[in-house]
């Protein structure tokens, strides 16, 4: 019986000695930062550290994510998130770089309407085939007071729009 004991201490010992450094727990105080933070929003399962300094993973409720050692900045689906502010840090980015001038549109290839005093303008992408494109139509026949510039855009949701793309040599 004793050898059994002692094979056994032996085996998990042989097993913790084999887990990398940085599979271990994170700081205990960094499960509380991350639900304050997120007031209470996000329940910690488990921090463990990562091979990359002062980043921990996260899992909770089936999910994953990486957060520095603060707790208060995380990397959620790509994005870097500042978990106090519940701000998407990345957003702000990707706007501007793919921010399009409206003038820079070709707009003399729209069917452009007028509605109301026609001030606000918007342009929208569309294929008549699209069901939810039609969909979104009805919404946008809804507003007042704007000049409507729409570009005809084949989407591949029905044979009919992948025919359109052969017209246009695309």
């Amino acid at each position: 019986m004793q050898l059994k004991h002692l094979t056994v201490t032996a085996l998990l010992a042989l097993a913790s000695w084999c887990v990398p450094a940085w599979a271990q727990d994170g700081p205990p105080q960094l499960k509380a930062a991350i639900e304050r933070n997120t007031q209470g929003k996000v329940k910690v399962d488990t921090v463990t550290k990562t091979p990359v300094p002062g980043i921990y993973e996260v899992s909770s409720a089936g999910d994953v994510f990486y957060v520095d050692e603060t707790g208060r900045y995380g990397f959620v689906d790509g994005r870097m998130m500042d978990l106090l502010e519940q701000k998407d840090l990345t957003a702000a980015k990707l706007d501007k770089i793919n921010a399009i001038d409206f003038n820079a549109l070709p707009l003399k290839y729209a069917i452009k309407e007028v509605r109301g005093n026609g001030q606000r303008k918007l342009a929208v992408f569309e294929d008549p085939n699209c069901p939810i494109c039609r969909v979104f139509h009805k919404f946008v026949a809804q507003l007042d007071d704007v000049t409507i510039y729409k570009f005809m855009f084949p989407v591949w949701t029905c044979p009919v729009s992948t025919d359109s793309l052969e017209i246009l040599d695309l």
